[in-house]
């Protein structure tokens, strides 16, 4: 019996270049025996499309469109449709700045739940609003409007002391490693929001969409994803 057919999807920019040799080394290392990639690149021109191509990347340019909110909600409905379209059973998203382990597929399909992804570090010791914590999301009531509740980042000391506690259930995990079933893909388009007074990009929304369908998603705190990020402050077009 043949393993479930995976389509790994990446995004990626030129902003990410700076890491993206050693992730792509990382990505041709992955053990897992049927899967295929596809590489969005959403860089404002195509000198950066080019130059992936140049190198054997299997990379589809699409427009940025007016900033990164869109740019991803369309670089990752470019991979939706192709998955779609295609006969894979799972989509495997792997953001360009992270390096899993080679066996990180098989790892998380061992789980057998529609969305489960893993534990690694966002933010920088250079920001105070934003230090370095894991990416989880949980939901918590709205100050102005206590019926409501809104989507916040685990605080650092509680994300961090999850660590090591198996497969728990979780309101959201960031798409950096994320396996998610076609079921749930073909549910769930991804969405961008132009709210100017907070910023946010399309792993928020999907993990809202979840919890208003009912739908749990896990991540696995067995082990944190190195995470070579860039500083979010240096986006021009957030």
């Amino acid at each position: 019996m043949s393993s479930p057919k995976v389509l790994l999807g990446i995004v990626t920019y030129e902003g990410k270049d700076y890491v993206f040799d050693k992730f792509w080394k990382n990505i041709q290392s992955l053990t897992y025996d049927n899967f295929d990639v596809v590489v969005i690149d959403n860089t404002r021109t195509k000198k950066y499309y080019s130059k992936l191509k140049r190198r054997g990347v299997p990379v589809i340019h699409i427009n940025r469109g007016a900033n990164s909110r869109i740019a991803q909600a369309k670089s990752l409905n470019k991979i939706r449709d192709i998955m779609l379209k295609g006969d894979y059973e799972y989509f495997m998203s792997i953001e360009s700045d992270l390096i899993p382990p080679i066996d990180i597929i098989q790892r998380l399909m061992t789980h057998n739940v529609d969305v489960v992804g893993c534990m690694y570090i966002i933010g920088m010791m250079s920001m105070k609003n934003q230090p370095p914590r894991p990416c989880l999301f949980v939901t918590e009531p709205k100050k102005d409007k206590p019926n409501s509740f809104r989507t916040a980042n685990l605080d650092a000391d509680v994300g961090f002391g999850l660590f090591g506690h198996g497969v728990i259930p979780i309101h959201g995990c960031g798409l950096g490693t994320t396996l998610i079933k076609r079921n749930i893909m073909e549910d769930i388009p991804f969405k961008y929001d132009l709210n100017k007074g907070k910023v946010i990009h399309s792993d928020v929304l999907f993990y809202m969409d979840m919890n208003n369908l009912k739908k749990t998603v896990y991540v696995d705190t067995d082990i944190i994803i190195p995470h070579f990020n860039s500083d979010w402050n240096l986006v021009k077009d957030a």
